[in-house]
């Protein structure tokens, strides 16, 4: 069964699940630390192993919390802070970094980009962000590979052997995934102006389905849920 496949064998609407994960983000952000970012994760976590798609998921919500964590970490320590004071504070900023992570990747990994961007547009956010959101989404793939390929030539040919070659290096790539950021959009823009600009119509269905709405009266009963146990914790 594909991830984005639920109740009934029907496909939940993006529109639904991009809501849904506003609504958690948000319950992030404002509710108290670190009950309420913790019990988003756990139930983010639920969902990817009912959809198949759990160590993705954790993965990156590991890899933001430590980069997030050492990130507030370091900064605390270089502005003089005690590391008593900063080790609270970076856990707290760690936690929610995780948790938003979860959400984020869960919706990834459960929703093709073509219909996040159709559910962007349903929800009304401006045509031009949408379009650059789709072609950012679309060219990293191609960005990155190129990238990686720059890398593994510089690996051949010793380049990253000692300390300063290891920045010229670095300092080569950078560069080098520069142009060609710089090339593919040049190509990008000289096609959009001769198909007329714009991307293609996005299809957007016009009403949601009763599978829908089920959904989205589940997913409020659970946001519902996660923030009484988040004030529970608290008290």
């Amino acid at each position: 069964m594909r991830p984005e496949a639920i109740a009934g064998g029907s496909t939940l609407d993006a529109r639904v699940k991009l809501l849904a994960a506003s609504a958690h983000l948000a319950l992030v952000l404002c509710g108290h630390a670190p009950a309420a970012p913790l019990v988003v994760i756990a139930a983010a976590f639920a969902l990817a192993a009912a959809t198949s798609c759990l160590p993705s998921v954790v993965r990156r919500s590991v890899q933001v919390a430590v980069f997030v964590g050492a990130g507030a970490l370091a900064v605390g320590l270089l502005a003089g802070v005690g590391a008593a004071a900063v080790l609270p504070q970076g856990g707290t900023i760690a936690v929610r970094a995780a948790a938003g992570a979860a959400v984020l990747a869960l919706l990834a990994a459960t929703t093709p980009p073509s219909s996040l961007a159709a559910a962007l547009r349903a929800l009304r956010l401006p045509a031009a962000l949408v379009e650059v959101l789709a072609l950012t989404q679309r060219y990293v793939s191609v960005l990155g590979a190129a990238a990686r390929t720059s890398w593994e030539a510089q690996t051949l040919r010793l380049g990253y052997c000692g300390w300063g070659r290891s920045v010229r290096s670095g300092g080569e790539l950078v560069g080098l995934a520069l142009l060609r950021a710089l090339a593919q959009a040049e190509a990008t823009t000289e096609a959009t102006a001769a198909r007329g600009g714009g991307l293609a119509a996005l299809g957007v269905p016009a009403g949601f389905s009763p599978s829908d709405r089920r959904a989205a009266f589940a997913f409020a009963l659970l946001w519902i849920l996660l923030a009484a146990l988040s004030l529970g914790a608290r008290r």
